[in-house]
């Protein structure tokens, strides 16, 4: 655990250099989102992460994901079920084909 502690402290570290160079880079908000959720365990904070990289890249899957789970997790399906469904209406119709978003529509059934 001590291990995996040190490794997200340090990622979340070079994270936050990357931010400072490029603040718009969406994989690294959404995987700062991720820390400060997981690490931090601050879910509003998180949730801003999450919505920022989707303001920037609406059709970001990563994003999308983490915050439909961070709200599934936290008892808010609802709220995860529009999340998806604005989601999906940003992408083209073949990317919603993808395994990944497919599989995903599961926690909505």
């Amino acid at each position: 655990y001590a291990f995996h502690l040190e490794a997200y402290e340090l990622a979340e570290q070079y994270l936050d250099k990357a931010l400072i160079l490029d603040s718009g880079y969406t994989a690294a908000i959404d995987t700062k989102g991720w820390i400060v959720w997981k690490l931090h365990q601050d879910l509003k904070m998180a949730q801003r992460y999450f919505k920022r990289a989707l303001s920037i890249q609406a059709d970001y899957w990563p994003a999308c994901k983490h915050l439909c789970e961070l709200l599934i997790e936290s008892g808010d399906l609802e709220t995860a079920r529009n999340q998806f469904v604005s989601f999906l209406q940003n992408l083209p119709a073949q990317e919603r084909e993808r395994p990944e978003i497919t599989e995903f529509f599961t926690y909505f059934r």
